[in-house]
């Protein structure tokens, strides 16, 4: 089999797709905290450098690692791109 043409993200999602099905038939997705609330989705920024400053900026908040100083400038450097 030829291997050059295959779309490897196209394979991946299927698998992932599979795999999010499988464990949802198995109850694996149940009684997890926030089921039923809606989702804080916020717009992720298009340029790849602020996207990544996004994520990092968002998990950090997630497990309250950053300080005052650091929100302030992470707020400004991905509300400015």
């Amino acid at each position: 089999m030829d291997l050059r043409n295959v779309d490897l993200g196209a394979a991946l999602r299927r698998i992932a797709d599979r795999r999010i099905e499988q464990a949802m038939d198995e109850g694996k997705f149940n009684n997890l905290e926030g089921e039923g609330k809606p989702l804080d989705l916020e717009p992720v920024p298009a340029d790849e450098e602020a996207k990544a400053m996004y994520w990092a900026v968002k998990l950090c908040r997630q497990n309250n690692v950053l300080g005052d100083a650091m929100k302030k400038e992470a707020l400004r450097r991905t509300t400015s791109e």
